[in-house]
């Protein structure tokens, strides 16, 4: 059985809406891996799991790539591509790759259900990050993936004012800088609201004992409900806010200085 190396890129290329539904759109390109071509895939986040398609047709259903709530020990069916699983969460540990660690990744076990299913499939998820190791075992061949993360995905960092009123009171602005975050009122001198940093490539808040994943939407600022940081699959990837940017504090705010 002989070696082949590659690299698998994917990326996000928007979103489209589906059977009434929105979905972020993959695509798969693969380089020095002659004979496969790219592929588009879909994703979307409901409150009991995470689901995945490959086509567009409305008539075609899609399938629950990850349940909600997350337990060790749950099982479900997968079928997608001609390929039938028998999906369990075997497990929650860490992934040591290429010199980083990914902390309490939920490892996912697939058996094939078919002679022409692959034995077993194992895939990775990290919190905040998504896939990092895929192995997939066959009777004459091993493939293996994982993540490798790029400069370009470290160079954006939420900085500014932001109009805080659509999960705060309607005179609340908030303020990041430097990894602190500052609430602003209209009556009293502002007070710390929390940190933020970078983990694992994705800049995370740190508000009040859970976590909120903080993206860029436009200039505004996009929060995504990741739950205690001591339980990460616990959120509700549906809990999202938006924060709007401000110039400057309106009239009459103490600035603290």
């Amino acid at each position: 059985m002989g070696m082949r190396y590659g690299t698998v890129i994917i990326h996000q290329d928007g979103k489209v809406t589906i059977a009434g539904k929105t979905y972020d759109r993959f695509v798969t390109t693969f380089d020095r891996l002659s004979g496969l071509a790219p592929e588009t895939s879909y994703s979307r986040l409901a409150r009991d799991g995470i689901y995945s398609r490959k086509t567009t047709n409305p008539s075609s259903r899609d399938e629950l790539e990850i349940p909600f709530p997350v337990q060790v020990g749950r099982k479900w069916i997968f079928n997608q591509d001609n390929l039938a699983l028998n999906m369990e969460i075997a497990a929650i540990e860490d992934v040591d790759i290429a010199g980083k660690t990914y902390r309490r990744c939920l490892k996912l076990v697939g058996k094939g259900q078919r002679e022409t299913d692959p034995p077993e499939v194992i895939f990775y998820h990290a919190p905040n990050v998504g896939l990092v190791r895929t192995s997939m075992t066959g009777p004459q061949f091993v493939m293996e993936m994982e993540l490798r993360e790029t400069q370009s995905s470290q160079r954006w960092e939420p900085h500014g004012l932001f109009d805080a009123s659509e999960i705060l009171s309607n005179n609340n602005v908030l303020l990041f800088s430097t990894g602190r975050v500052t609430r602003f009122f209209s009556d009293r001198h502002p007070e710390w609201l929390g940190w933020y940093q970078m983990t694992n490539g994705i800049w995370i808040w740190h508000l009040y004992g859970n976590d909120w994943q903080v993206l860029p939407s436009g200039d505004s600022l996009r929060m995504s409900d990741l739950g205690s940081p001591y339980f990460p699959w616990s959120g509700e990837p549906t809990n999202v806010f938006h924060l709007k940017p401000r110039a400057s504090l309106p009239p009459g705010y103490d600035s603290g200085q």
